[in-house]
């Protein structure tokens, strides 16, 4: 067990680091959902069974996103998460293995208003939702 000023002194150390140089990514040890669980250092990254990359702002903003992360699993499959701007609202888009699996658009307001889900690259199911005294309603179609 640490104790606390060792704890104390290697938060400093941090702080210290982590202020004079942002990681383009950071990484955590996760779940099949793509939850950061445990931070890891980039050494460390092959040490997890699921391992989730989330790009900082600078390095999502140069591929033209708001936010990216990107989960690997055990047996190789990946699943990515795209949030970008699309006339001013967010839009985020989920993908499998490099293929699109769902694209959620959202209002200026924050609330979803589509979602589409995709099977085989095609589009399969498209939700739209509304809302009435701010609760949602599904309207599949």
């Amino acid at each position: 067990m640490i104790g606390l000023r060792a704890a104390a002194a290697l938060a400093v150390l941090l702080c210290a680091i982590c202020g004079t140089q942002a990681a383009a990514v950071e990484f955590f040890t996760s779940n099949r959902y793509g939850i950061p669980l445990t931070p890891l250092l980039a050494d460390q990254a092959g040490e997890a069974e699921w391992l989730l990359a989330i790009d900082s702002a600078e390095e999502a903003a140069e591929a033209g996103l708001v936010s990216r992360r990107r989960l690997s699993g055990p047996e190789g499959e990946t699943r990515e998460w795209r949030i970008s701007r699309v006339d001013g609202a967010l839009q985020e888009e989920e993908l499998v293995d490099g293929q699109l699996i769902a694209r959620l658009a959202y209002a200026a307001s924050g609330e979803l208003e589509r979602e589409e889900r995709y099977v085989g690259g095609s589009l399969s199911e498209v939700d739209h939702w509304l809302y009435r005294q701010r609760q949602p309603l599904r309207m599949t179609t």
